[in-house]
């Protein structure tokens, strides 16, 4: 709207604006990836395996910080092998694993 007001252009807007809010929101896209990668991260139930606690679709959040840290924690960006932190699941909890043939499926 600004831009249209002025006759200026898209960036020229953008630039006149100040990078307050870029760096702004720069910081605040690397805290969530952070609190993804270390505190919490949102999954959804693929199959009715956990029926009828869990339903296929539904959406829910795995704390990563009881069981430890493995290299899947950090975006595959860190290459070790095994855990840090380690601790064994207890009953009754919901464990989210990565597929050893497919990286890509949790």
């Amino acid at each position: 709207m600004f831009a249209r007001i002025q006759k200026f252009g898209f960036w020229r807007t953008v630039l006149s604006m100040g990078l307050g809010w870029v760096a702004s929101l720069a910081v605040l896209l690397l805290l969530a990836l952070a609190i993804r990668a270390l505190a919490f991260q949102p999954f959804d139930a693929p199959s009715a395996s956990m029926a009828p606690t869990l339903r296929v679709g539904d959406y829910f959040f795995v704390s990563k910080w009881p069981y430890g840290y493995s290299r899947y924690t950090f975006f595959n960006a860190f290459p070790f092998s095994g855990r840090i932190f380690a601790a064994e699941p207890e009953r009754g909890d919901v464990v989210v694993f990565k597929l050893p043939r497919d990286n890509a499926t949790d």
